[in-house]
């Protein structure tokens, strides 16, 4: 390791926050020997490995279903031409505005500045033609469609087919055929929060209903602008808005915005533990014990199933955002395979300290981090010994509505179908198999913070493929070895030659025998878009016949479309992207050969995963991280010179993702957010 050539004491708190991180050890591999790899360089089917499910149709090939199916189909190796493309086609297939509008908006609630603000915005994505043809998807409302033809345009319903692109200026969405008018090349102005990542417009937003504080107009000089300046009142009175998601495409420009003063709010798990620890102030710690693993505000409970519905009221009972944290022990009667399983509204976690050496990240069960509304985990198996186990519970809300349970499921065994009231219960002292010992306590953490003052897009712009407009999660997949890698897209839209539907799989012949072998290693090179994956989905890697995998990728909460690792790796997840990298996973003891096999499930054309140059090595790890130095430059940059991958997080312990088109020495601005950097 380099030698840093500066004193933290003479620096800055963020240069200070960059010195630790260059010392932050990362488990690194030396992979001294290659006992066995797949590089996909070559095609193995039948010699090496058998695939099920195989198949690989770009758009408009015959077989393709099309419909609402915008993009190429596959899982199969990837070579020229097949599929014909990996990624998203990045360009916008036309001007596309957003706008954080609802049809449920009335004329007499909008003002004559927030007209002649949408007016601009229209007469922008029609280059002011007059007598435009408008096409209209889903709920537009009534203020929408009369308003453009008060304008002169006529107005007419796709009918549920899309209309040829000659006949038509553009087109107004508010829901329902996402796929078909995602690849559509006429402009489009898009209002619906649920369908944002469909569109590939922005991350997905939420609908919301509050009085829409006044507006400004951030980007006078833009065309949608209409010559606008300043700010005004757009919208009169409490009314719903389909808010715009906070990750916006390369190149997007934000016309309008709106400043909305909110409560400190608790988004996911990271923030609810930075309350425990005190990271957070709180403005002081409230508990309660019950006895039913139920908990909800009482002012504003949420759940689903009406069976579950013992609902405590968690203590102080507070608004706005908070975290709840319940430890307790459960009694488990008779050693077997159970499935569990949480329910909540935003998001949390359940740890059960199975080896009884205290409860640390390693011991979670089920995690749901930011599930943005109220839904349950799938079923997970959990092998228990008989005795009493020390558990936490954490929970936490963002905003509104607020509940959590956990439910145990009535047959033993595991394999549980989904949460339904027939097969499932809460936990509780007389729950089937896993019961709690006795009450259990709850706390609740109100973060101890001044209001925040958050701009919020309004309107934002993305500009036709000429003019660079580019989609949000474009790009083609990069970093692969050799000429070769395997992939997969949609899914479920295709059943194979031989008409295994789901999940797909590759499962090679022959065992690798690892007998012998010291400290055995697996080692994969993965990549996976973040657009629209569902919890359900998923990309595992399997090391016998059995159904644990040693590495498994998911979307970890209906809101958060990055995989992640979470469920093998929770002390430190590896977050994938567009760039292929390596996870490693030791081998566990005692396993002397390897059944190799890979399954992955996934449902939308723009959900895309990608793998390659699997290996098993040995080799002892080394603690000791790549080299990586810090020093600051002739401009007050702080520069990192390091060398492998840089990554950073925003937390000692948090999720390390690439650092996108870093090439060392890598310049940070020393004013920006704190973060911890390592190199791999």
């Amino acid at each position: 390791m380099k030698k840093n050539n500066f004193s933290c004491k003479k620096r800055s708190p963020v240069w200070c926050v960059l010195v630790v991180a260059s010392l932050i050890s990362t488990t690194l591999f030396a992979q001294n020997d290659v006992i066995w790899s797949e590089s996909f360089e070559t095609d193995g089917e039948g010699s090496r490995y058998q695939t099920e499910g195989t198949a690989s149709l770009n758009l408009g090939d015959p077989g393709h279903p099309g419909g609402d199916t915008a993009g190429a189909i596959y899982w199969t190796r990837v070579v020229d031409g097949n599929p014909d493309y990996v990624g998203v086609p990045a360009p916008t297939a036309d001007k596309r505005a957003i706008m954080a509008w609802n049809g449920t908006i009335i004329d007499d609630d909008v003002t004559d500045e927030g007209k002649t603000h949408i007016k601009a915005v229209i007469d922008w994505l029609i280059g002011g033609k007059a007598n435009a043809n408008i096409v209209t998807v889903g709920a537009v409302g009534d203020f929408m469609i009369d308003f453009l033809e008060s304008n002169g345009h006529t107005v007419f319903d796709d009918g549920g087919e899309n209309p040829p692109a000659s006949e038509v200026d553009a087109f107004v969405y508010a829901g329902g055929a996402s796929g078909r008018y995602v690849n559509y090349a006429v402009p489009g102005l898009v209002y619906n929060s649920a369908d944002l990542d469909d569109l590939l417009v922005s991350s997905i937003g939420t609908a919301a209903t509050f009085e829409l504080p006044i507006v400004a107009i951030t980007g006078p000089g833009h065309g949608a602008a209409g010559g606008q300046t300043g700010s005004a009142v757009f919208v009169n009175g409490s009314n719903t808005f389909q808010s715009i998601g906070v990750d916006l495409p390369q190149n997007a420009t934000v016309v309008a915005a709106y400043v909305q003063t909110v409560t400190a709010s608790v988004g996911d798990l990271e923030e609810a533990d930075a309350l425990f620890d005190g990271t957070t102030p709180n403005t002081g710690v409230q508990d309660a014990t019950t006895s039913t693993a139920d908990i909800v505000l009482t002012g504003d409970p949420a759940s689903n199933l009406q069976a579950f519905d013992f609902d405590f009221g968690i203590p102080g009972d507070p608004s706005g955002g908070f975290a709840v944290r319940s430890t307790g022990s459960i009694e488990v009667a008779s050693a077997g395979t159970y499935s569990l399983a949480l329910g909540s509204d935003d998001g949390g976690r359940l740890r059960i300290d199975l080896d009884r050496n205290g409860i640390d990240p390693n011991d979670n069960v089920i995690v749901q981090d930011r599930t943005g509304a109220w839904q349950y985990s799938g079923g997970v198996d959990v092998e228990f010994e008989a005795g009493t186990f020390d558990f936490e519970w954490v929970a936490f809300n963002d905003q509104g509505s607020f509940g959590a349970e956990i439910l145990v499921a009535w047959d033993a065994g595991g394999n549980a179908p989904a949460v339904s009231e027939a097969d499932w219960d809460l936990l509780s002292a007389v729950s089937p198999h896993v019961k709690l010992a006795g009450s259990f306590k709850v706390e609740t953490f109100v973060p101890d913070l001044p209001p925040q003052d958050i701009e919020t897009p309004f309107t934002v712009i993305l500009e036709s493929p000429e003019d660079g407009g580019s989609v949000f999660g474009g790009g083609p997949f990069t970093g692969w070895d050799g000429d070769h890698y395997y992939a997969g897209s949609a899914l479920n839209k295709f059943s194979g030659n031989d008409g295994i539907t789901e999940p797909k799989k590759i499962i090679w012949n022959d065992p690798i025998d690892i007998s012998g072998v010291e400290n055995p290693h697996l080692t994969v090179s993965v990549a996976a878009t973040f657009l629209d994956f569902e919890t359900d989905d998923f990309l595992r890697f399997y090391i016998d016949d059995g159904d644990d995998p040693l590495i498994w990728f998911t979307s970890p909460s209906g809101n958060d479309k990055f995989f992640n690792d979470k469920n093998t790796h929770p002390s430190a997840p590896t977050r994938l992207n567009l760039s292929l990298q390596d996870v490693t996973y030791v081998i566990p003891d005692g396993i002397n050969e390897i059944r190799l096999r890979v399954e992955a499930r996934t449902t939308w054309w723009n959900e895309i995963i990608a793998f390659d140059n699997i290996r098993i090595t040995s080799g002892a790890p080394s603690t000791g991280p790549r080299s990586i130095s810090i020093s600051r430059a002739d401009d007050g940059n702080v520069e990192i010179e390091y060398e492998g991958t840089l990554k950073s997080a925003s937390a000692a312990d948090g999720t390390y993702s690439i650092v996108d088109g870093a090439t060392s020495p890598h310049s940070v601005a020393p004013d920006q957010t704190a973060q911890f950097y390592t190199a791999e």
